[in-house]
């Protein structure tokens, strides 16, 4: 346990270190982006889906992915061929969602240390892609794509999500983002209706087959992750002061308002909240950019710092929070490491 709270102090004062100058804040930024890889690639039985995928490694004949989602079963088809350890799975996985996420934060990030520290310490993020690792993969996808939707550039935008869909299915959903974001009153029906009617569509879903059984096991809470709601609809309300007609902000902004309907629908029904929880990570995804956003906008240097210090400390105490209460039933503690390669 003490290695994760050792980090988001690290992360913390590093944050506040990059702010000496641009070329300083680069500098710290890729220091970052290798521990998070470091962090995620040599973890042992860390993380709930940890043994899942080292058996199905061992074991190909275990392979219960969908015939839709055949890019994770050729990648592991891949690894055996070449006669690889089960580790080098997690190793790649983790460079390749840290590295997409750190390329779009060195493309829209002012405070690049900040905002990856931020993925880092809001937990329904980076510690969420140490369980559920091929939809991470899938929402890193959309996080680079997003930025052909924003520009109408449909042929690049749906050709990524063609790749994320065949990893995991739920990127779906976000494939359809544009016509979901594009306007709050869209949005609001949107979630609204599928508030209303998710229960009835999920057991469908499972009737036919096209959605596992296991979507009805909650790896995670019974009830939904309030902290999350709250923080969602708080940051979206207030980025409204902020986001006048920026595009990219604005949609991501209004895919925190979807994020939250889809957050509190296990509220109304029956449902696990770790059903609703897969959707909601490919808006989630945006909260670091959205948070860095903000502190962009803020001209007062000290009232930047205040809100500065402010996102990192309520993010720190969310983290270890996280941690102490929920650690082991995440299997994120203890933190165990691989060094047999």
């Amino acid at each position: 346990m003490e290695i994760y709270i050792i980090l988001a102090i690290l992360l913390m004062l590093l944050s506040f270190i990059s702010l000496l100058s641009n070329k300083i804040d680069k500098v710290i930024a890729v220091l970052v982006f290798f521990i998070l890889i470091l962090f995620g690639s040599f973890r042992y039985d860390v993380g709930i889906d940890y043994i899942h995928y080292r058996d199905m490694y061992l074991n190909p004949n275990s392979l219960d992915f969908d015939i839709l989602e055949p890019l994770y079963k050729t990648f592991l088809y891949t690894l055996r061929y070449l006669d690889l350890d089960p580790q080098f799975q997690f190793i790649i996985t983790s460079v390749l969602i840290t590295s997409l996420f750190t390329y779009n934060v060195f493309k829209y990030s002012k405070y690049k240390t900040f905002t990856l520290s931020m993925f880092f310490l809001l937990p329904p993020l980076y510690l969420t892609t140490l369980n559920l690792i091929r939809q991470s993969i899938s929402v890193m996808i959309f996080l680079v794509a997003f930025r052909f939707l924003v520009n109408r550039d449909f042929i690049k935008f749906f050709s990524f999500m063609s790749l994320s869909i065949l990893i995991h299915k739920t990127a779906i959903i976000a494939t359809a983002s544009y016509f979901l974001l594009k306007n709050i009153l869209i949005t609001t029906f949107l979630s609204l209706g599928m508030a209303i009617f998710s229960e009835n569509i999920i057991k469908y879903l499972i009737k036919i087959g096209y959605i596992s059984s296991i979507y009805n096991l909650n790896i995670f809470d019974k009830n939904p992750n309030i902290i999350l709601s709250i923080f969602i609809v708080a940051l979206w309300s207030f980025n409204n002061l902020f986001i006048n007609k920026h595009d990219y902000y604005k949609l991501a902004n209004n895919g925190l308002f979807f994020a939250f309907i889809l957050s509190i629908i296990p509220v109304f029904t029956h449902l696990p909240a770790e059903t609703f929880l897969r959707l909601t990570m490919y808006f989630t995804i945006f909260i670091p950019f959205l948070l860095d956003f903000i502190i962009a906008k803020i001209k007062d240097y000290r009232i930047k710092f205040i809100f500065f210090l402010l996102f990192l400390g309520l993010a720190c105490l969310y983290f270890i929070y996280t941690i102490i209460i929920k650690g082991y039933s995440y299997n994120l503690v203890p933190y165990k490491t691989f060094f047999s390669l």
